[in-house]
């Protein structure tokens, strides 16, 4: 049991925007944290999507800032809309970009050929990261074929420099590639899990992985990119021809974990299973420390939970998603990757309406959930008492 101790909570409303904006509080018409990133210091940084009536830009339909939240407790915003091409109508999904901290800066991308570092500090300007070389097209049923794009509801997580993203097509995630971003030289490149697995007796596979100087990488094509075995997944029985979805993933030391919930990505449905697995070059299984196959149930109910690694990469958060058969009584739980056990969380009187979203240092962070609409978003930070 991790016994949670408030230190601060922060409070987000349409008057807290329209004074960091210069806009009428009526002119806020709906906000939208998309992505939490929990920072070592005890910083938080929430990729975000805001909408006012009358639109600001005509272009656009709703606008791209970051909240950040300091270790004082206080709430900042900032505008970073302008630094996000305009897509067209047949991209326009892909003006919600996906957000990962990245050592104290945040990074965001929006599709896999555009990347925007944005620093710590408030004074300092965002810029762009050059990615030299974007994926190509996958195959993605038959003779079709598709973009790749960042998954939709990825929480990704960087390990030093290398950040592991799933990727979906067709709205569908089962893709993996790695990003690598130099910082220095404001570029990236993505890469292919090479056929490797990390060296005996331990040792760091970063530097095999991605060389320990620059070289030319050739683009990755779908053909090139990581893909997860079938057979070594419960759902099988039911879903033998459906490679699962990579749903989330984590590079830790090495070693590359991936959540899954099967074949399925639709609420409507449920999901075959829901498992933690480490994973080698060719999508193999090496281990699955966490797994709840609901293809056996034997019934017509719908089963499942959402699983999110922390930016610390030592646990996964697992919420039920069902009422009706949720398995834990609405409360959530942690795998701890470590020790390979759940662990029950208390949260302070009071708290009992939060759900964690992330840990990082000796931080965890939770939100206000449901927030009803047009109501003030609320984030928590927790010390362990």
């Amino acid at each position: 049991m991790i016994d949670l101790l408030l230190e601060y909570e922060y409070a987000i409303d349409n008057a807290t925007v329209a004074a960091s904006v210069g806009v009428s509080e009526s002119q806020v018409d709906a906000l939208l944290p998309l992505n939490p990133m929990a920072m070592e210091d005890g910083r938080m940084a929430i990729g975000t999507q805001i909408w006012f009536e009358p639109q600001r830009t005509l272009e656009r339909v709703s606008e791209t800032f970051q909240i950040d939240l300091d270790t004082s407790g206080t709430v900042q915003l900032r505008d970073l809309t302008a630094h996000f091409p305009i897509r067209n109508s047949d991209t326009a999904a892909m003006d919600k970009p996906v957000s990962v901290a990245i050592k104290d800066a945040t990074l965001y991308l929006t599709g896999t050929d555009h990347a925007l570092l944005v620093p710590a500090a408030p004074q300092e300007e965002p810029y762009a990261i050059h990615i030299a070389q974007p994926l190509g097209r996958v195959k993605y049923h038959e003779d079709k074929t598709d973009d790749l794009s960042p998954g939709y509801a990825v929480h990704p997580i960087a390990e030093g420099n290398v950040i592991a993203m799933p990727l979906q097509s067709a709205s569908s995630t089962r893709w993996l590639a790695f990003l690598s971003v130099d910082i220095e030289s404001r570029t990236a490149s993505w890469s292919a899990f090479p056929g490797m697995v990390a060296p005996s007796g331990g040792g760091s596979i970063l530097k095999r992985l991605f060389g320990v100087r620059p070289e030319p990488l050739k683009t990755p094509s779908g053909d090139d990119l990581l893909q997860l075995a079938v057979e070594d997944f419960p759902h099988r029985r039911g879903f033998y021809t459906y490679r699962p979805h990579i749903n989330q993933a984590l590079l830790r030391a090495g070693r590359v974990y991936i959540y899954t919930k099967g074949s399925s990505d639709s609420p409507k449905y449920g999901y075959p299973c829901s498992g933690i697995a480490e994973i080698s070059p060719d999508g193999q299984v090496k281990s699955l420390p966490f797994m709840q196959d609901y293809t056996s149930t034997g019934d017509e109910k719908k089963y499942g939970i959402e699983g999110r690694f922390t930016a610390s990469g030592r646990y996964c958060i697992l919420t039920s998603v069902y009422k009706t058969t949720d398995p834990w009584k609405g409360q959530q739980k942690l795998f701890d990757l470590d020790s390979a056990e759940l662990i029950d969380l208390k949260l302070p009187r009071g708290f009992s309406k939060y759900r964690l979203i992330d840990h990082a240092g000796d931080h965890f962070w939770a939100e206000l959930w449901p927030v009803a609409q047009g109501g003030t978003q609320r984030f928590a930070r927790f010390g362990i008492r």
